[in-house]
C-alpha cells in the first residue's frame, strides 16, 4: 500500500501556506506586478524627459500592490526570507520609494527626489524577478522531484533524528514528489524545528547544483581570469578610456560649432582632426586586447591541465571523462570567443558608455541619469534568465552527447560484433534531438535578449529626442545643445545595444565558462605540503585501513606489513577492493579511516618519490620513448632507460628503426608492449616501492614469467619491495605474503602453500582456475604458462636457497 498523506493540524494550515506561495510566485501574479512597476517608471521618465509634473499619489497604486505581494511572501516564508539577498534587497528598496514618495507628497517639490525615485524604481525592476527564483523551486513543476540522496544530505541532523521517513523510503526509492515530500515534512516537523529552517532545508536540497551562470557571473569570472595578467588590463583600460573621451569632445565641438554659426574655425579643424586619434587607439586597443586573450587562455590551459593531473578528488569523479574532454575539445574555444565578446562587447562598450553618461549628465542631468538607469534596466532584466537556463541544458546535453559518441567509438568492435548498432544508433539519435532541441532554445532567446535590449534602447532615443525637441521650441535648450546631446545619445545608445550582442555571446557560451570554472574549483584532497622523504628502509604498514563511498563501504579494518624487499600479491574476486587498496597506497584514494605507515611515519606526498607504479591499460605521453622513460625520472641517463628496457622485456625496441627516439604515438603498440613500455618506466626511477595494478596481464606465457622473475631478484637483490594486484594466481607462487580480499575484507593471508593447505578462500580460486572458469583468464587455461611460471618460480627459489614443504597433490599445486 502506498503511503497517503495525512490531513495537516487545524492550528497550522500549512497546506495553504504552500498553495497561497503558488499563487503569489505563478506568472499572472509576478507579471502583474512587473508590469505595474514597468509603468511607474515609464510615466516617471516621460514626467521628467518633457518637464511634465506628475502627482507623487499616481505612484500610491503601485506601492500598495507591492506591499501585498511583500506581506504574502514574508507571510509564507518567514524568517527563511532572509536567505534570498534578492528578497531582502526588494523589501528594502520598496521602503525606500515609499520614504520617497511620502517626501514627494508632504514636503517641498524636488527634482532631485524624483531622480532618486526613478533609480529605486529601475533597481527593483532588476532585482523583482531574482526575488522570485528564490522560493519558485520549492513548488514548481518538474520532471522529478527531490532524490532521497539530496534530502539525506540537506536535511539538518536534528530533523533526521526526530523525522520518521520510513514512509517516504518504503514509497519512494529514488526520488520524491515534490507536493508529496513538502506536505509530509511540513506537516510532521519535529516541534522544536521552525518552519523557516524546514523551508531553507528543501530550498538546499532542491538546488545542489551550482546556479547557471548570469551576465554576472560571465563578467566576473573573466575578471579573475584576466587579473592575472594585470599589465595588460591595465594597458587596454588606458586605451579604452583616451578612445572614449573623442566621443564626448566630438559633440562639444558640434555644440561650438552651431552656437557660433559656424563662425569659428578651431572646432571645425579639431572635429576633423579627430578622426586620427580615432584610429591610431582603436589599432592599439585591438594589439592590446589580442595580447590579453592570448596570455589568459594559455595561463587556463595550464591551470586545468594541473588540476586535472591533481589526486582525484570527488569533485573531480563526479566528472565523466565526456565532461572532461568537452572542456579541452570545445569549451575552451568557445571561452576564448565568450572573452572576445566580452571585451567588444561588453568592456570596451561599458567604457565608451560610461564616459558618455558622465559628459550628458554635466549638460543634462535629467537626460543623463535617465539614460544610465534605463541602461541597467535594458541589461539586467528581461529574458535573461530563461535564456541562460537553456544555454546550461545545452551545456549539459552536448557533453552527454559527446560522452555517448566516445563510448560508442571506444566500444565499436563489440558493437559491430554483437550487432548493437540499432541499439546504440537510436539512443543516440535521441541525445542528439535533445541537443538539437535545446541548441534552439538557446539560440532563440539568446537573439530575443539582444533584440530586447535594442529596441528598448532606440526607443528611449526616439522619447528623449522628442523631449530635448519640446524644449527647444520652448526656447529653453539651445540648438548646439540639442544636437550634441541627441548625437551623444546616439553614441551612447550604440554601445548599449552592442550589450544586447554581449548577452546573447554571454548566454550562448556560459555553460562553457561555467564548467571550466567549475573544474578549475575541484580540489585535490592532499592538503599536506611535498616534502623531500627519504627511501624505505624497513617496510610499509597498513593498519585498520577503511575506504568508503558515499554509503557504500569498500574496504573495511584491512591491516597487513610489507617489509623492504618483500613482495607482496594481493587476489581477490572481482569488486573485492584490490584496486582500491592499491590507490591508497599509490595516495589516489584518502582512507575514511585508519593509515598507512612509511617506516615510522605516516605516508606523506614526498614519498611519492620513491614509489613506482604500472597500471593494467598503460598509456604513453608525447613524445619519443626515451622522453616517456624520462618522465619518470628527468635525472635518469640513458644507460638507465636502456637498463630499465631491458629488464621489463621491451627486445622489441630494437627491431624499431629509430630505437628509443621512435616517437610513441607512430607505433600501433599491443597491449603487452604497452604494459612493458610503462612498467620500464616505473623501473627507471629505481623505486623502493614498486606497485602493480594487473601490470603482467596482456603479456605472453614466457615473457610474463621472464618479468615475474625479474621482479622477485629486483625484491631481494636490489631491496624492492613489490605489491601486486593480480587475477593471475599462477604468478603469486614464489610471493613472500599472498592477501586475499572479499568484500572489502581480509579473508585470508599467507604464502602459497600455506593458502593451499588450507583450502578457503585462495583454494577455491585455484580450484576453479584449474576448471578454466576463473577470471584469471589465460592462466588457469594455459598448461604451458603454468608449467613455465611454476618452472621460474621454483628456479628462483632454489637459487635463494629457499625450501617449501607442501602436502598437496601434484594435481592442485601444479595447476598455477
Amino acid at each position: 500500500m502506498r503511503f497517503q498523506l495525512m490531513d495537516p493540524p487545524a492550528k497550522e494550515p500549512l497546506s495553504s501556506c504552500l498553495h497561497l506561495l503558488r499563487r503569489v510566485d505563478s506568472r499572472p501574479w509576478h507579471y502583474t506586478i512587473v508590469a505595474i512597476l514597468v509603468v511607474d517608471f515609464v510615466v516617471q521618465v516621460v514626467s521628467l524627459l518633457f518637464v511634465v509634473p506628475i502627482p507623487p499619489w499616481m505612484s500610491l497604486p503601485s506601492l500598495v500592490l507591492c506591499a501585498v505581494d511583500l506581506a504574502l511572501r514574508c507571510v509564507v516564508l518567514r524568517t527563511a526570507l532572509v536567505e534570498s539577498c534578492a528578497a531582502m534587497a526588494d523589501i528594502g528598496l520598496w521602503v525606500a520609494m515609499l520614504v520617497v514618495c511620502l517626501c514627494r507628497s508632504f514636503g517641498k517639490p524636488s527634482e532631485l527626489l524624483l531622480l532618486l525615485y526613478v533609480a529605486l524604481g529601475a533597481s527593483r525592476l532588476i532585482v523583482k524577478p531574482r526575488a522570485r527564483l528564490y522560493s519558485k523551486p520549492l513548488h514548481a513543476t518538474s520532471k522529478s522531484g527531490l532524490t532521497l540522496c539530496a534530502l539525506r544530505t540537506h536535511l539538518s541532523q536534528e530533523v533526521m533524528e526526530k523525522l520518521d521517513l520510513s514512509a517516504l523510503y518504503n514509497n519512494f526509492r529514488e526520488e520524491v514528489p515534490k507536493d508529496q515530500l513538502l506536505s509530509f515534512i511540513l506537516h510532521h516537523r519535529p516541534p522544536a524545528v521552525d518552519v523557516s529552517a524546514i523551508l531553507s532545508m528543501l530550498r538546499a536540497a532542491e538546488s545542489p547544483m551550482a546556479p547557471p551562470y548570469t551576465a554576472v557571473d560571465v563578467t566576473t569570472s573573466t575578471l579573475t581570469h584576466w587579473s592575472i595578467h594585470r599589465s595588460d588590463m591595465g594597458w587596454c583600460l588606458l586605451a579604452m578610456l583616451i578612445h572614449a573621451s573623442l566621443n564626448p569632445l566630438q559633440a562639444f565641438c558640434l555644440k561650438m560649432l552651431l552656437d557660433h554659426t559656424f563662425d569659428s574655425t578651431w572646432p571645425l579643424a579639431l572635429l576633423v582632426g579627430l578622426s586620427a586619434p580615432f584610429a591610431a587607439t582603436t589599432a592599439v586597443i585591438a594589439f592590446l586586447q589580442s595580447r590579453l586573450l592570448a596570455h589568459a587562455t594559455a595561463t587556463m590551459q595550464q591551470q586545468l591541465l594541473a588540476v586535472v593531473l591533481l589526486p582525484p578528488s570527488s569533485s573531480i569523479v563526479a566528472t565523466t571523462q565526456g565532461d572532461v574532454s568537452t572542456v579541452f575539445a570545445s569549451d575552451i574555444a568557445r571561452v576564448n570567443a565568450l572573452w572576445q565578446a566580452v571585451f567588444w562587447n561588453l568592456f570596451h562598450p561599458l567604457v565608451t558608455a560610461v564616459v558618455g553618461f558622465v559628459y550628458l549628465m554635466a549638460c543634462d542631468i535629467n537626460v543623463g541619469w535617465l539614460a544610465l538607469w534605463i541602461s541597467f534596466v535594458l541589461v539586467f532584466s528581461g529574458p535573461q534568465g530563461r535564456a541562460a537556463g537553456y544555454s546550461t541544458a545545452f551545456g549539459a546535453a552536448n557533453a552527454k552527447l559527446t560522452e555517448s559518441f566516445q563510448t560508442a567509438l571506444a566500444a565499436q568492435a563489440e558493437v559491430v560484433v554483437l550487432g548493437m548498432k540499432l541499439s546504440v544508433q537510436e539512443r543516440f539519435d535521441a541525445l542528439a534531438v535533445e541537443c538539437a532541441s535545446t541548441q534552439f532554445a538557446k539560440d532563440l532567446w539568446a537573439a530575443l535578449v539582444q533584440i530586447f535590449v535594442e529596441a528598448g534602447m532606440y526607443a528611449f532615443v526616439a522619447l528623449a529626442t522628442a523631449g530635448l525637441g519640446t524644449r527647444v521650441m520652448a526656447q529653453t535648450l539651445s540648438t548646439g545643445d540639442f544636437v550634441s546631446m541627441v548625437g551623444l545619445l546616439g553614441r551612447i545608445a550604440g554601445p548599449v545595444t552592442v550589450l544586447g550582442g554581449f548577452m546573447r555571446v554571454a548566454i550562448g557560451n556560459a555553460s562553457s565558462l561555467q564548467r571550466v570554472d567549475a573544474l578549475l574549483r575541484a580540489k585535490s584532497p592532499e592538503a599536506l605540503p611535498w616534502r623531500p622523504m627519504e627511501p624505505l628502509r624497513r617496510g610499509l604498514c597498513i593498519d585498520g585501513l577503511c575506504v568508503a563511498w558515499e554509503n557504500m563501504q569498500i574496504l573495511t579494518e584491512v591491516a597487513l606489513t610489507c617489509p623492504r624487499g618483500s613482495v607482496t600479491c594481493i587476489v581477490g574476486p572481482s569488486g573485492s577492493g584490490k584496486s582500491t587498496l592499491l590507490s591508497c597506497l599509490m595516495q589516489l584514494i584518502k582512507p575514511s579511516n585508519g593509515r598507512i605507515l612509511w617506516d615510522d611515519c605516516l605516508l606523506e606526498r614526498g614519498h611519492q618519490d620513491h614509489v613506482g607504479v604500472a597500471f593494467q591499460t598503460g598509456h604513453l605521453l608525447d613524445g619519443s620513448i626515451l622522453d616517456n622513460l624520462l618522465y619518470g625520472d628527468p635525472n635518469a641517463t640513458t644507460s638507465d632507460c636502456m637498463e630499465a628496457l631491458r629488464l621489463a622485456e621491451c627486445h622489441f625496441i630494437q627491431d624499431l628503426p629509430q630505437g628509443v627516439d621512435t616517437d610513441a604515438a607512430a607505433v600501433p603498440w599491443s597491449g603487452g608492449q604497452l604494459q612493458r613500455l610503462c612498467l620500464a618506466r616505473a623501473l627507471v626511477r629505481r623505486p623502493s616501492v614498486l606497485l602493480l595494478d594487473e601490470a603482467t596481464s596482456a603479456l605472453d606465457t614466457e615473457t610474463e614469467a621472464a618479468i615475474v622473475s625479474m621482479l622477485w631478484r629486483l625484491a631481494k637483490e636490489k631491496g624492492t619491495t613489490v605489491v601486486s594486484v593480480t587475477h593471475r594466481l599462477a604468478t603469486t607462487v614464489n610471493a613472500d605474503h599472498i592477501v586475499v580480499l572479499k568484500g572489502g575484507r581480509i579473508v585470508e593471508e599467507g604464502d602459497y602453500g600455506e593458502l593451499i593447505n588450507r583450502r578457503g578462500v585462495f583454494y577455491d580460486m585455484a580450484h576453479v582456475g584449474h576448471k578454466g572458469h576463473t577470471d584469471g583468464g589465460n592462466t588457469a587455461k594455459n598448461p604451458e604458462m603454468m608449467s613455465t611460471l611454476s618452472r621460474r618460480a621454483w628456479t628462483m627459489t632454489d637459487m635463494s636457497t629457499r625450501t617449501t614443504t607442501t602436502t598437496t597433490t601434484p594435481g592442485e599445486y601444479m595447476v598455477l
